[in-house]
């Protein structure tokens, strides 16, 4: 799935006491492309359009102005239907008396899902994301990494195409990041899933990363290849 931006705009309106309100141009004016298989990231300081960039791309906020292209043409839900955000690694409403495997297939039916198909992406997921030894543990009984491993299935039971994380691998400790960065090469070179990896920080995308874009106050200021770049990249810790 090719996703493109044209000429993208997002501004919010913000009520000040009872009669005013001022508007907020967020992001202004961004084209962007995704290239189904790409394994980008999205470097932005807090506040800096970053998060509302990566919810136009992803169906998830209509933009005030410009368009967003899926396979060439404007369809938010098509759009909304093939993406998902990684906010946080929390345990996004598990059942924690259940197993991991039954938390999936209640998962697929309230999402109304198809059998077969929650049945094929379990399958295909649990052995990406190295799952076969928690599989049938309670929720409640799985260690950090475990969890982990069970929100990224759980991203991808839809069949989704692309997965976006919102500074979300800064939460996770070192040991915890270092397996899901290798996990999400394995998934990006199995799949072809593409992935877009937000944060401020230049360390987590360095590792997985052929491109880079860095956003700054709404705007694109660099987008290019990570070898391009890393010379300037490296030397900040944090942008």
């Amino acid at each position: 799935m090719e996703i493109i931006s044209n000429n993208v705009s997002k501004v919010y309106k913000i009520k000040k006491g009872l009669f005013r309100t001022y508007e907020v141009n967020v992001v202004s004016g961004l084209n962007y492309s995704i290239k189904q298989g790409e394994i980008i990231g999205l470097l932005g300081a807090e506040a800096s359009g970053k998060s509302t960039f990566i919810k136009l791309l992803s169906g998830n906020v209509l933009p005030t102005a410009g368009e967003v292209f899926v396979d060439g043409e404007v369809d938010y839900k098509k759009l909304k239907n093939n993406c998902e955000i990684i906010n946080d690694f929390s345990k996004r409403n598990l059942n924690e008396g259940e197993t991991v495997y039954n938390n999936f297939v209640h998962f697929g039916a309230k999402n109304k899902l198809d059998e077969l198909t929650v049945e094929k992406n379990i399958s295909i997921y649990r052995d990406i994301f190295e799952l076969d030894d928690s599989i049938n543990k309670k929720v409640c009984d799985l260690n950090s990494l475990e969890l982990v491993k069970v929100n990224l299935t759980m991203s991808m039971l839809k069949g989704i195409s692309t997965l976006f994380f919102d500074s979300s691998l800064a939460d996770l400790g070192t040991v915890e990041k270092n397996v899901v960065l290798k996990l999400l090469k394995r998934l990006n070179k199995e799949n072809k899933t593409t992935i877009v990896v937000g944060s401020s920080k230049v360390d987590d995308i360095e590792k997985i990363c052929k491109r880079v874009t860095v956003i700054n106050k709404g705007s694109i200021v660099r987008d290019g290849a990570f070898e391009e770049l890393k010379t300037d990249l490296c030397s900040k810790k944090e942008i």
